[in-house]
C-alpha cells in the first residue's frame, strides 16, 4: 500500500512539475503570454526546407532569395537568382534591412549552420517568414540542382 501511494505522488508531482514548462510568446504589446505549441510556431514563422522544396519555390515565383556564405564562397557556385549577403561578415544586420519583411525570404549556406543563425536573426529582426535550406549547397548539389558561377 505505501509503495502505490509513493507512486502515485511521484506521479502526481512530475504531472504539476511538467506544467511549469508552459511555452510562452510575446502579444502584440510586447507583453510575455502563455501559448500553444500551435502560437510558437505560428509567431515565429520559421522554416525548414529540402533542397527539392527550394528548387520548386524559386523556379516556380520571384522570391528573396539569399546566400549568407563568405563573397568567396559565393563566387565559386551559388543558386540562380541569389543575393549574397555573408551572415559572418561586418554589417549583415543593416544589409538584410533593404529586405522586405512583410515577403517570405529564403536562406542558405554550404551546410546548414550558417543559414540557420541567419533565419534566427532574420526571426529577432521582425520578417514575417524566413525559409532555410536544410544541408545548404552541398545538398542542393547532391540532389543534381543547377548552380551557377
Amino acid at each position: 500500500m505505501k509503495t502505490l501511494l509513493l507512486f502515485l505522488a511521484f506521479g502526481l508531482t512530475l504531472t504539476f512539475q511538467s506544467c511549469k514548462n508552459t511555452p510562452t510568446i510575446k502579444n502584440k504589446d510586447n507583453q510575455t503570454v502563455t501559448a500553444t505549441q500551435k502560437e510558437v510556431v505560428k509567431q515565429e514563422k520559421t522554416y525548414l526546407n529540402t533542397p527539392k522544396e527550394f528548387y520548386d519555390v524559386i523556379q516556380s515565383k520571384k522570391v528573396q532569395l539569399v546566400d549568407v556564405r563568405t563573397p568567396e564562397e559565393f563566387n565559386e557556385g551559388h543558386l540562380k537568382g541569389a543575393v549574397n549577403i555573408c551572415v559572418t561578415c561586418d554589417g549583415f544586420n543593416s544589409k538584410v534591412s533593404s529586405l522586405d519583411k512583410s515577403k517570405p525570404v529564403y536562406v542558405y549556406c554550404r551546410s546548414g549552420h550558417r543559414s540557420g543563425n541567419a533565419t534566427k536573426i532574420l526571426s529577432e529582426m521582425g520578417y514575417e517568414e524566413v525559409h532555410d535550406m536544410d544541408g545548404g549547397i552541398e545538398a542542393w548539389q547532391a540532389n543534381n540542382l543547377p548552380v551557377e558561377k
